[in-house]
């Protein structure tokens, strides 16, 4: 969309530096997940074995604005989450002149754009391996259904089971492709010793679990923008965000499973009567999230005199700190406004000791750190009572420095009106703005359930897999490209295709995530405008 302004080191925004940054990340994924690239595991360390997209030119300097405060406070970090006995190899001296893919790009040769298709390798990988197919889940009929949309029940199907082509449906006309396997396997590269090879730092992981929580978590904006988060809290360095990046996929996968958690939401809790903490954190309406600052952040607004640690356990407590920033992803407009941050309003009016909730705030400050990279564009601390000051001299040395430097704190709406609209800010805090929230437990499940799975549903998952392997696919020709014009084609053809696997994924939500408080009461509406 070329009327937006988009924000710094995006996708849409990356200088030639940076673009190759993100080629290498991508490339040393595809490489452990065993597709098919024509770069060696030893030449994806050289960053001269890349070419840099003729668009990416210009965007030369290395990324500002806000970035460039991250980037100065990245610089001076002290030991943090999980960097404790972090160890990574170095990163590849100078490549030597013998490396053929490093002679390629360097002879800067014109090569020839190739229109979209999915390679035999690609599809076999990606539905018969990981086994991310309709027809690997347990609701599935060889009719071409799943038992859901027969019966009309819920079944839980999500995302990560969406794995098949579209002609898969249509193969009476004998069109139909299928998930064969193919009869050269080259790329391969399946097997334990291959995929620790590529990187050691891929070790310790599972590649079924860390290939299906990557896809999983892929919302209404563009998976690269997502990767990039991590990249940009790394500085571009490759590995060192690699690390990042998997640990956290695995972090979804084993710890804390923020996709079911989005999926189910609170209905279910509430209608059942269990995890009564998590429901108690919704009733004391204590957050929500409404409006934007005026760097266009998402606002999320924060009531701490009425926040108890003790009202939930800590499972639950974190539970609902997750469920808070996973639904303020779904406010943010990455494709149509570069909305991907948000500003974090912590109102202290009324605070007082019994509000300090240390175990809490560790996880928070852990989780944004670690989980949640340049998701804060800013933290205000709105009127904090002198008794804050305890509190604050405490948990002060366990923010990342990244951010510790987003933290404004503004005493009065003068102050805070440098940063947002009257109209955007509460009534209580002597803004226009009267919404606040208003927590109402769904009384049946009708009132939260997804949407029964019918013939529309069953066409968006089939369309959503075959989306995923056009991703698959111009990735890998995007990285292997050595013509910075072709390089440009593949980059758009990139992004087109992720737009539409965005779309995709509004037009899935209803089936597939149950109703959460902000779509019962009209203030979320799932889209990319």
């Amino acid at each position: 969309m070329s009327d937006v302004q988009y924000r710094p080191a995006r996708i849409q925004t990356l200088s030639p530096e940076q673009e190759i940054v993100l080629k290498q990340t991508w490339g040393y994924l595809l490489k452990y997940w065993g597709y098919e690239l024509s770069i060696t595991s030893g030449d994806l360390g050289y960053k001269e074995a890349f070419c840099a997209s003729s668009t990416s030119a210009a965007h030369t300097s290395h990324w500002a604005g806000e970035t460039a405060v991250a980037a100065s406070a990245a610089a001076a970090k002290k030991k943090g989450f999980f960097r404790g006995g972090e160890t990574l190899a170095a990163e590849p001296e100078k490549p030597a002149t013998s490396s053929k893919r490093v002679q390629k790009v360097a002879a800067k040769r014109s090569e020839k754009y190739v229109p979209m298709g999915i390679s035999e390798q690609h599809r076999y990988t990606y539905m018969t391996h990981y086994a991310q197919g309709v027809e690997f889940s347990k609701n599935y009929d060889s009719d071409g259904s799943t038992a859901s949309s027969r019966s009309g029940s819920d079944s839980g199907h999500s995302l990560e089971t969406m794995a098949t082509n579209l002609t898969l449906v249509d193969e009476k006309d004998g069109s139909g492709g299928g998930a064969a396997a193919p009869t050269n396997k080259k790329g391969g590269g399946l097997s334990t010793k291959a995929r620790t090879s590529v990187l050691p730092l891929f070790k310790p992981y599972n590649p079924q679990e860390i290939h299906s929580t990557f896809w999983k978590n892929q919302r209404a904006d563009l998976l690269d923008n997502w990767i990039l988060k991590f990249v940009r809290a790394r500085n571009f360095e490759t590995e060192k965000a690699l690390t990042m990046f998997t640990t956290d996929l695995e972090w979804r996968t084993n710890q804390s499973p923020a996709y079911e958690w989005l999926l189910e939401g609170d209905g279910p809790s509430a209608t059942k009567g269990i995890n009564p903490g998590l429901i108690k954190n919704f009733t004391v309406n204590k957050a929500w999230i409404h409006g934007f600052d005026k760097k266009d952040n998402v606002i999320f607004m924060f009531r701490a005199a009425l926040h108890l640690g003790g009202d939930a356990p800590q499972e639950e407590m974190r539970r609902w700190c997750v469920l808070a920033i996973e639904w303020t992803r779904y406010f943010m407009r990455d494709i149509t406004r570069s909305t991907d941050q948000s500003s974090v309003v912590f109102d202290l009016t009324g605070f007082s000791l019994k509000n300090a909730d240390y175990v809490t705030i560790k996880f928070i400050a852990d989780v944004f750190e670690a989980h949640y990279p340049e998701c804060l564009a800013n933290i205000f601390v709105y009127n904090a009572p002198w008794v804050f000051s305890k509190f604050w001299n405490i948990i002060k040395h366990w923010l990342d420095p990244v951010v510790s430097s987003k933290i404004r704190f503004v005493k009065d709406l003068e102050e805070i009106g440098e940063y947002i609209e009257v109209s955007e800010l509460p009534v209580f805090m002597g803004g226009t703005d009267e919404y606040t929230s208003n927590y109402t437990p769904p009384k049946s499940e009708a009132e939260y359930m997804t949407k029964p799975k019918d013939a529309t549903f069953q066409k968006l998952i089939h369309e959503r897999d075959e989306l995923n392997l056009q991703l698959l696919e111009r990735t890998a020709r995007w990285i292997e490209s050595y013509d910075p014009v072709t390089s440009s084609k593949y980059l758009q053809d990139k992004i087109d295709v992720a737009t539409k696997l965005a779309s995709n994924h509004v037009a899935l939500d209803p089936y597939v995530r149950k109703r959460g408080p902000q779509d019962r009461n009209g203030t979320l509406k799932v889209s990319l405008y």
